[in-house]
């Protein structure tokens, strides 16, 4: 899953820019094999 996240981050920061694809990454956190919004972890 982790090799997932890379190549979607590096899509990110070619579509957009380095800093936004990093604080897409910091938001996401994978769990269970399920990839969940960091919001989601404090309901």
């Amino acid at each position: 899953m982790l090799l997932k996240t890379q190549a979607l981050t590096k899509k990110i920061a070619n579509a957009f820019s380095k800093k936004i694809a990093e604080q897409v990454f910091d938001l996401t956190k994978i769990m269970d094999n399920k990839k969940i919004c960091s919001r989601e972890q404090y309901s």
